[in-house]
């Protein structure tokens, strides 16, 4: 699970994913963080490449040089990915039932 670590009062946008010849979209919004498959129509942030290098930078393991130098390309807001973070699993949510 990952939040938006800056928490703003409006919409980051949406980052359109394409990897492998798949497409997905984060759109965060107020802290919240949703995730589809489609295309997102007028994306703040697109990441192209391999899996390897879209879930590295995403979940912090590598940063965007690390992520372009196995592959990755890099369209519009490049400071977008750093605001999302894996939660600690000792400061998840609680789950709702």
């Amino acid at each position: 699970m990952v939040h938006d670590r800056c928490r703003p009062r409006r919409s980051a946008g949406g980052h359109q994913l394409l990897s492998s010849g798949e497409k997905a979209v984060i759109e965060i919004d107020e802290g919240q963080v949703r995730t589809w498959t489609d295309h997102a129509a007028d994306p703040d942030l697109v990441l192209d490449g391999p899996p390897r290098a879209i879930l590295g930078l995403l979940t912090g393991m590598i940063d965007i040089t690390g992520a372009t130098q196995i592959g990755l390309t890099v369209s519009g807001r490049s400071d977008l990915p750093t605001r999302l973070r894996p939660i600690a699993e000792n400061q998840a949510p609680a789950h709702r039932t």
